[in-house]
């Protein structure tokens, strides 16, 4: 039996994405509901979990379940957009209902490169894509600030002990300069929100082409991380 990344799915619309950035790297991936619990699975197989981005909020009545039991497993673990929101309210942070949702490219600057952003200059800048309401106002106990972006002070946390990491962007998205987000459409002429996926990518390369070839490097860098766990 093969070992594998588990990727838990909160309804992300780029959850696939994920997971196939994990078999481009040569590493095998499965997908499952949020509600899994860990006693419905043989946990000798899985290596890592990663928490997807979803819709909902994490604190609304009707949250999608999941059992806490993951993440006192010692598995390394990333959280994704909604994944970190549910990290950081586990871990008794609180966090902000967005009066607005934030979507699209913004830059994101690196603060602590330490761990995730092994490789980048501390204050280094790269583009990221975001597309979140909630965010996370405080850090939670045991984690230490990785990066921001001018609109969320806390972009991209991370606590080694636990080897527990998150991130508000989608880094499933830049991770193939967002070509790889035109070829999963297929043929759709619209992505995300009924924006034209052609002119998205071409305003984020024509600013900043540098910049997003960094972020490409960002986003291979985060996924060979979990990739060598396997």
């Amino acid at each position: 039996m093969q070992n594998y990344i588990l990727v838990l799915d909160f309804g992300s619309q780029f959850t696939q994405l994920i997971a196939r950035r994990i078999r481009e790297l040569g590493v095998f991936s499965e997908i499952r509901a949020c509600t899994l619990k860990p006693s419905e699975l043989d946990l000798s197989r899985i290596k890592a979990v990663i928490l997807s981005g979803g819709p909902a909020s994490v604190t609304d009545k009707d949250a999608p379940a999941f059992d806490p039991k993951w993440l006192e497993l010692g598995l390394p673990v990333l959280g994704v957009c909604y994944g970190m929101q549910l990290l950081a309210h586990l871990s008794g942070a609180p966090l902000g209902a967005g009066i607005s949702r934030e979507y699209g490219h913004t830059v994101l600057e690196v603060k602590d490169n330490s761990s995730l952003f092994a490789g980048f200059d501390t204050n280094e800048k790269t583009h990221v894509w975001m597309s979140h309401g909630d965010h996370v106002e405080k850090l939670p106990a045991g984690f230490k600030l990785l990066a921001s972006t001018p609109g969320s002070p806390i972009a991209a946390i991370g606590n080694d002990a636990k080897r527990c990491y998150a991130v508000q962007f989608h880094p499933e998205l830049v991770a193939s300069g967002l070509k790889g987000w035109l070829d999963w459409g297929g043929d759709a002429k619209v992505a995300a929100d009924g924006q034209d996926p052609d002119i998205l990518m071409a305003m984020t390369i024509a600013e900043e082409p540098k910049a997003v070839e960094r972020t490409y490097q960002l986003v291979d860098a985060f996924l060979e991380k979990v990739a060598k766990l396997v």
